[in-house]
């Protein structure tokens, strides 16, 4: 009895093919023959016997009827694109960096070309503050040797503070040659008495050199010079008025105050101090008034003290009050003349 045990996934048996001694029909050959046509070659293993194919096309995972389907063809790798993508992405971020910046060099287009020239321009300015007027020169040549220097909104400038600079450099011979002859000019005036009637003369001409010189080497020893006869000018201006303050003072004490006028003589002397304009003139015109007021102050107090609470006493300080107007003293008299009936 043939034996008829099917195993999972094989191939029944061709009808008509039993395990008798009957041999194959026409159809069952017929149908071996397209299987076989239709199948796909299988390769040989080395040292394989001829008899192994059916075993190698299982083992293959091959055979006429239980042949599996091919896996699809795996999909392209994506990784080459990823990175071109991200290098062209940064290549794009260094473009836009670059162009944001300018360049920062010499000569450099865009803002970056601005920017260096408003760095050596201000390198210059403060060469020419702390007396490089040299090294000034030379930075604002270096900015003019730049053809786009010219397109700087303080090119003008540049050119300014070169010319001036240049100019100082030249002229500091000259400012020596002025100093020495103006020292020996103030030793004449020193030496022969002169100096305190020349002071506002030599003051002017110490002023105006100055201003001419103050740039160069010699500016500081020139200001120097000129806030000294400063000093002599203010001093011959205080003897000037002295001239004119006590005589006025010898005058309003002879005139008002041995009278016991308080009030003349405040007036006297504020239309003084109203004429006057020397500081140190004012000063000592408010001393003397504030001397009047002590004394009137004094005198109102002896009037009421003489004058008492009897009968006229009223009369007596109403006759003298006139003289202490614009004074202290009138204070006191108005006091006692309220406090009487």
């Amino acid at each position: 009895m043939a034996n008829t045990t099917r195993f999972p996934g094989s191939v029944p048996p061709p009808p008509g093919g039993g395990g008798g001694g009957g041999g194959p029909s026409k159809k069952s050959t017929a149908v071996r023959k397209i299987s076989t046509a239709s199948a796909p070659p299988t390769t040989r293993r080395a040292g394989s016997a001829p008899g192994s194919r059916a075993r190698d096309r299982e083992e293959d995972g091959g055979g006429r009827y239980g042949q599996q389907p091919q896996a699809p063809a795996p999909e392209a790798s994506k990784t080459n694109l990823y990175i071109g993508i991200g290098v062209g992405a940064l290549v794009l971020v260094i473009i836009i960096a670059v162009m944001a910046s300018g360049g920062d060099g010499e000569g450099g287009g865009g803002s970056g070309s601005m920017a260096w020239i408003s760095r050596t321009f201000t390198e210059a300015g403060a060469a020419r503050d702390s007396g490089q007027y040299g090294k000034a020169v030379d930075l604002c040549e270096k900015i003019m040797r730049d053809p786009k220097a010219r397109k700087h909104p303080r090119y003008s400038d540049i050119q300014m503070l070169a010319q001036q600079c240049r100019e100082t450099m030249n002229i500091e011979p000259r400012a020596s040659s002025a100093l020495a002859e103006f020292k020996a000019k103030l030793e004449k005036a020193k030496s022969d008495g002169s100096a305190m009637k020349k002071a506002n003369d030599l003051l002017r001409e110490a002023k105006e050199l100055t201003v001419q010189y103050r740039m160069t080497s010699s500016g500081n020893e020139f200001m120097g010079l000129r806030d000294g006869i400063q000093r002599w000018a203010n001093t011959e201006a205080s003897s000037d008025w002295l001239k004119d303050y006590n005589p006025n003072k010898s005058r309003i004490e002879q005139k008002y105050l041995s009278v016991g006028d308080y009030a003349g003589a405040v007036k006297e002397w504020n239309q003084f101090r109203e004429v006057s304009t020397a500081s140190d003139l004012k000063s000592r015109i408010d001393s003397e008034i504030q001397s009047i007021d002590i004394a009137s102050t004094q005198a109102a107090e002896k009037i009421v003290a003489e004058a008492g609470t009897g009968e006229g006493a009223r009369g007596k300080i109403e006759e003298r009050q006139p003289y202490f107007l614009g004074t202290e003293g009138q204070r006191v008299l108005k006091k006692a003349l309220s406090s009487m009936k």
